[in-house]
């Protein structure tokens, strides 16, 4: 059976050791200038949560873990609905909540503790 492409990222989560998900991307969608863009720019990283100041392996860009960068949209998530309302005018602001909750909530859950 083939592991879902979440399940390889959290494989290599538990590894705890920096590598790339380029791969993993190109495998699991396509080869796409997209894809490799987002290979080259997110990448498995060792950082400290600011929440609960652990050591954590997590996705991560140069700068920021995706975490932060969810948490931060999910707290501006008015001013970004109102964007992303024009390209979905159907989409109700329940929806909208709905999907930056669940989005930080699956990088919250793939962020592991280092022992």
């Amino acid at each position: 059976m083939n592991k879902s492409f979440l399940q390889e990222i959290s494989e290599k989560i538990n590894e705890y050791k920096d590598s790339s998900i380029a791969g993993e991307l190109c495998y699991h969608f396509s080869q796409s200038p997209d894809n490799e863009q987002c290979g080259e720019a997110v990448g498995i990283r060792r950082y400290k949560n600011p929440y609960t100041d652990k050591n954590v392996y997590g996705l991560k860009t140069k700068n920021y873990p995706l975490l932060d960068i969810a948490n931060a949209v999910e707290d501006k998530e008015d001013e970004v609905f109102d964007v992303i309302k024009q390209a979905l005018p159907r989409l109700t602001k329940k929806e909208w909540e709905a999907f930056t909750r669940l989005t930080t909530l699956i990088y919250c859950d793939l962020e592991k503790e280092i022992n």
